[in-house]
């Protein structure tokens, strides 16, 4: 079901980037402007990420590219329930009435 959604959102990524004229080559990737906005970040904040080993899978090189699968993977990664409550939340919460500060 999650690789069914990854393939949507990834076709749909393609959709969007051939309706604003983003070229996406014969591998199904796009340059760092065309990830940037579909991701809605900037360039630098994609630089950033790639620097520190974060952000989407892309491929090395001149120009930088990022394959639209990849993409569509780490939006999906980012894509929380609001239902379920924060596993975070619950550690700190915890955390704190564990060590009789809450």
């Amino acid at each position: 079901m999650k690789d069914d959604r990854i393939a949507d959102l990834a076709r749909r990524l393609a959709v969007w980037c051939e309706d604003v004229g983003n070229p996406i080559d014969a591998a199904g990737r796009v340059g760092e402007r065309a990830a940037a906005g579909l991701l809605g970040r900037s360039i630098g904040t994609l630089k950033n990420w790639r620097s520190r080993g974060g952000g989407p899978a892309f491929y090395r090189g001149s120009p930088i590219r990022y394959a639209l699968l990849d993409l569509a993977q780490y939006l999906e990664g980012q894509r929380t329930n609001i239902h379920e409550p924060s596993r975070i939340g619950i550690a700190v919460a915890g955390g704190a009435r564990d060590r009789g500060r809450g």
